[in-house]
């Protein structure tokens, strides 16, 4: 796993013009995943390290907290032509 590799396959995968295939949505979708595995994997491991489960806490509710407020309020706005 590894965690900056995700803007270097979305960049490959929209210079070859795979972004909007299947093939493309599916690589990226599962390498978004990994990534957001690996961040909550390492907040655990800094949370075992201090011995303080309330950091990897933080960590992993901020970054749910943050997904969710990029879904539902960081819509684009509806441009009227």
């Amino acid at each position: 796993m590894t965690i900056t590799a995700f803007p270097i396959l979305a960049r490959i995968l929209y210079e070859r013009g795979l972004a909007q295939t299947r093939f493309g949505t599916l690589a990226l979708g599962g390498a978004s995943v990994d990534d957001a595995v690996a961040w909550c994997l390492l907040a655990i491991v800094l949370a075992s390290v201090k011995n303080s489960l309330s950091i990897a806490i933080l960590a992993i509710g901020g970054g749910i907290c943050y997904v969710l407020f990029t879904i539902f309020l960081g819509q684009p706005p509806i441009l009227f032509s």
